[in-house]
């Protein structure tokens, strides 16, 4: 319980952060609830998340704010926002592959920003139908 607001379970801030092989369940965060997240990432860092399930958390799975997310063989479910909200900068890229992104209260993903960010998928996707493109 992360209870001063911006207290995401993970929060990397210009940093490289890989997750692998790891469980974040039922996070919580007293901050309002458009700020809530279980892995919160900014300031020009990347973030690998491999083998790994991120369920049931209050807000979104995945909150990247400036940085380059790369999601392979993981699961986002259950959380009560989205499962990805990803901002578009310009060099900045998001690839999701084998992922299955589910069961999120708003959507499998949203996408903020007004910059050319590269968003990839593999077609081995399985989302709820809802944001960035995927297959």
């Amino acid at each position: 319980d992360a209870t001063g607001g911006n207290g995401a379970a993970i929060r990397a801030d210009a940093s490289f952060v890989e997750i692998r092989r790891s469980s974040i369940r039922n996070a919580t965060d007293s901050g309002p609830a458009g700020d809530r997240e279980a892995i919160w990432a900014s300031g020009n860092g990347s973030m690998v998340v491999t083998n790994s399930t991120l369920s049931g958390n209050d807000g979104v799975g995945i909150r990247v704010l400036d940085g380059d997310l790369d999601l392979r063989h993981a699961t986002l479910t259950g959380h009560t926002l989205q499962g990805v909200a990803y901002t578009r900068l310009n060099g900045r890229n998001l690839l999701i592959r084998n992922t299955a992104l589910t069961g999120n209260a708003l959507g499998a993903c949203i996408l903020t920003g007004g910059g050319n960010a590269g968003i990839a998928t593999d077609a081995y996707n399985l989302t709820q139908g809802t944001g960035c493109d995927l297959h």
